[in-house]
């Protein structure tokens, strides 16, 4: 973690990851592992007013997950635009932009644009079956000593009916 701020980084990057193992021997009614990938890369744009976020975000089950512990496409953090775990299967990469810029007094505004698939494996993955989101949000500084902000976004999946008002306190990501 490089960030020069938690709640509002304008430059430096922050990795993270995980595996989890659900092995019958422990009790688990199904055997698989669990992967997390989320890389974070954060640089100034346009002065001090202004930076741009991008995140690199895997998820992957391995073996014979339940359902519900499928990697889910969508939601209020990653891909906003599509409601959350509209798509689901075994892997799940995603990779958006965010350009975030102070406007005035305590408002700020974003731009963002998400591209993401899942599938039953990396392999599986086609250049046309990208799902794709975009959108447009206000901030509004709440804590101005942390440069916390409280957030509404509005994203839209492409070719999709599951256009989505997310309302939230911090970034995104």
């Amino acid at each position: 973690d490089s960030r020069n701020e938690t709640f509002y980084p304008t430059r430096g990057r922050f990795y993270t990851g995980s595996v989890l193992f659900y092995p019958k021997f422990l009790g688990s009614d199904f055997e698989f592992t669990h992967i997390t990938l989320d890389l974070r890369e954060f640089f100034p744009a346009w002065g001090k007013w202004g930076a741009i976020a991008a995140q690199l975000y895997g998820e992957f089950a391995i073996g014979s997950p339940p359902f519900y512990k499928y990697p889910a496409l969508g939601g209020s953090n990653r891909m906003r635009g599509y409601f959350y775990g509209r798509f689901r299967d075994k892997a799940y990469v995603t990779v958006q932009v965010e350009y975030r810029r102070h406007l005035w007094w305590k408002l700020g505004g974003v731009l963002f644009l998400g591209v993401g698939q899942v599938g039953p494996e990396l392999s599986a993955y086609r250049l046309d079956s990208f799902h794709v989101s975009s959108g447009i949000g206000l901030r509004y500084l709440f804590n101005p000593e942390e440069h916390v902000n409280i957030r509404i976004d509005y994203g839209s999946g492409r070719n999709d009916t599951t256009n989505g008002i997310y309302f939230g306190v911090e970034e995104a990501f």
